[in-house]
């Protein structure tokens, strides 16, 4: 298993005014309270409760344990939420879904919008299926659909049974499921019906006898002039079997 690149860790030692120490995985993480209760709605319920008119009622505890969090993923979170760092210190894609999730849990939604214009960003580069699933599942999962539908536009161009091949599309719910198939599915009908407009003009281009179907079995039954531009149920289903291709 690969380690994790080394994050560059800013609050491994007090200064003068910090005032918590985050406690993850055994090591401290000295903080501001004000920095993370002003970022966070979280934080602040947790220093200052509602019944408090002052900082007096403030949490006077100088440490708070945060269990089941990984610490390089709670440094990377904490520096987007400091101004002096949060410029230079890029949302990427190895830390993109622990962020995330950290900016969902407590609420901080200047990260999120920060995670979800590098999604944004990373679209215009050439992605993977699974990468286009994942920056797909982030934005559902944690209820950020302003970049959805563009993310949507990438995906219903691939083929279906590489998309079911991501295990990101399997952790979608079923309604977004659902609605990359639908969506699939009526790409190809509108791509069906285009290809379908213009099969008489380049049957009639190519054909000696300028009639817009060659195929034999159906010119016995093309008498009458309106049934001229019909096409020949050969031609239909030539385009109708790109749909049922896409299926296992």
């Amino acid at each position: 298993m690969m380690n994790r690149p080394e994050v560059a860790n800013p609050f491994s030692a007090a200064d003068p005014i910090s005032d918590l120490a985050l406690v993850v995985e055994g090591k401290k993480l000295h903080v501001h309270k004000m920095i993370l209760a002003t970022s966070s709605p979280v934080f602040k319920a947790m220093f200052f409760p509602e019944s408090s008119t002052d900082c007096k009622g403030k949490d006077a505890a100088t440490e708070l344990p945060l269990p089941g969090k990984n610490y390089d993923d709670v440094v990377n979170f904490l520096l987007q939420l400091y101004p002096k760092y949060n410029i230079t210190s890029r949302i990427t894609d190895k830390n993109l879904e622990e962020v995330m999730a950290l900016a969902d849990e407590y609420q901080v939604d200047f990260v999120l919008d920060k995670c979800e214009e590098f999604i944004q960003l990373s679209l215009s580069e050439e992605l993977t299926v699974d990468k286009k699933l994942k920056y797909l599942w982030l934005c559902v999962t944690h209820r950020r659909r302003k970049y959805r539908d563009s993310i949507v536009v990438y995906i219903i161009d691939e083929n279906l049974k590489d998309l079911r091949r991501s295990r990101y599309f399997w952790l979608l719910p079923k309604a977004e499921q659902n609605f990359i198939i639908r969506k699939r599915c009526e790409d190809l009908d509108d791509l069906q019906a285009s290809v379908a407009s213009f099969i008489p003009m380049i049957h009639a281009a190519f054909s000696e006898d300028e009639r817009p179907c060659p195929c034999a079995d159906e010119f016995g039954r093309r008498t009458q002039p309106e049934d001229q531009n019909r096409l020949c149920r050969h031609c239909i289903s030539s385009v109708a079997s790109a749909k049922f291709n896409m299926f296992p």
